[in-house]
């Protein structure tokens, strides 16, 4: 998991390392280019457009900055600018892996789905000689395309394709022993009897799930609350359990058992650690959203370091959703997608870990569907809003006018309104989704 560049670090980051280069060479227009792209990585989507925009600028005839620019303004919403950028390059001749992936994501807007594809299909044929996993992207890019134009056999051994040249395997066994740990350790009686940090502050939602699950969608209805902020998958949960862990290790002991010796004052420390940047996000927030689908591993820690935190579980279909992992290009983590059966394994395993917090936590915690969400939208949002004690406001309807930017897969999703093509979509590739529901059936 990537550390979100929002909390200070002892090590240089590459935008740091960047902006050095830089303050040496302020017209070299490629750092300004590969900065804009890390900048858009770690959630500064302002300045990635500036230095995007700074490396066109300096070399107004070097095409690979312009595709870079026209991922930046896609990225961030300005999508009729990126695809007037795409046709530019196009009619030019160009072809590049970057501007072929861009070119897919605005192909809809432009009604032109089949000439991404085309290009795809050309740049995968000419670079047969190339690393597989370099292919990968565009795979998964010809996958979704085809997708939407109903080819659904071809989309799926697309998705295969760029599954095996993304290399990945995935090894379950480190998954099983956390799942057990937690469960076993976790228990009410423990938890009772586990230190509370005690700062009282309401402000931490967390919204948890697997990915691909609508955690995404249901942090922009919420986050176009003019009082609610979505600060996105930040990691610093996971950074909170490192240092809880680290406090008191014992090597013979399950790292869970660290928490057996954490006082009072260290879950305020680990509490104030997460809340200080918290409130720097929106300092007018009441509720701030954490919507890192990981989280649903320690929500025992969240009950020790937040108790008045709220948890959203966000639930979908299994089936759409090991199949939307399968089917997504997440070039960082996530590696149980790289198959339909790990996939099944891995949603197992987070549906155990649920069903266990739920008999064990004393945390506030709302279960929405994200079927029920797509099926009645308001309905589903004034129950959050009643869940966050929040009052209601007509702008969480008009989320997807929203230009918060989005830092997901579900990016160009959640800047569309409610659509259900999503819902039962597992249906169009039933042929291919053995090895899932084997999976999905298994006790294993």
């Amino acid at each position: 998991m990537t550390v979100d560049s929002r909390l200070p670090t002892t090590n240089p980051t590459p935008a740091q390392r960047l902006r050095d280069v830089l303050k040496m060479q302020p017209n070299n227009a490629d750092a300004h280019g590969e900065l804009a792209r890390v900048l858009l990585m770690d959630r500064q989507p302002e300045q990635a457009e500036h230095h995007a925009r700074r490396a066109v600028e300096l070399a107004p005839q070097n095409h690979e900055l312009a595709a870079g620019l026209a991922a930046v303004l896609d990225a961030i919403g300005k999508t009729d600018q990126a695809a007037q950028i795409v046709e530019r390059l196009l009619a030019a001749g160009y072809e590049s892996d970057s501007l072929a992936l861009i070119f897919s994501r605005v192909a809809p807007s432009l009604d032109r789905k089949k000439d991404a594809l085309a290009l795809i299909l050309r740049l995968l044929q000419t670079g047969s000689t190339r690393p597989p996993r370099e292919l990968s992207p565009l795979h998964f890019a010809a996958a979704l395309l085809l997708d939407a134009m109903e080819r659904y056999d071809e989309a799926f051994a697309q998705a295969y394709a760029a599954n095996v040249a993304r290399g990945v395997t995935y090894d379950p066994g480190p998954t099983d022993r956390l799942i057990r740990d937690f469960s076993n350790y976790f228990t009410r009686p423990v938890l009772r009897n586990l230190p509370r940090a005690t700062h009282g502050s309401e402000a931490p939602v967390f919204i948890v799930g697997t990915p691909r699950s609508g955690t995404t969608l249901l942090e922009q209805i919420l986050a176009s609350h003019p009082s609610i902020h979505g600060a996105g998958e930040i990691d610093w949960i996971l950074r909170a359990w490192e240092s809880a862990v680290h406090r008191n290790y014992d090597a013979a002991a399950p790292l869970s058992h660290s928490l057996d010796r954490l006082s009072v004052r260290d879950a305020d420390e680990l509490a104030e650690a997460y809340l200080q940047p918290l409130h720097a996000l929106d300092p007018a927030a009441e509720r701030i959203i954490n919507k890192s689908p990981s989280n649903f591993m320690h929500l025992g820690l969240i009950e020790i370091l937040f108790p008045m935190a709220r948890v959203i579980h966000c639930r979908r279909d299994p089936l759409d959703t090991c199949l939307s992992c399968y089917m997504t290009d997440f070039a960082v983590g996530n590696d149980f997608t790289n198959s339909l059966s790990s996939a099944g394994h891995f949603y197992n395993h987070y549906a155990q870990m649920m069903a266990h917090w739920r008999g064990a936590l004393n945390l506030r915690m709302l279960e929405v569907d994200y079927e029920k969400v797509v099926a009645d939208v308001e309905g589903q949002t004034r129950r959050m809003l009643d869940f966050l004690e929040m009052p209601w406001d007509p702008a969480c309807l008009q989320f997807y006018e929203n230009k918060r930017f989005v830092a997901t897969a579900s990016n160009a999703q959640v800047r569309r309104p409610i659509y259900r093509s999503s819902v039962g979509r597992w249906k169009h590739y039933d042929r291919h989704l053995g090895p899932l529901k084997k999976a999905l059936a298994s006790d294993d």
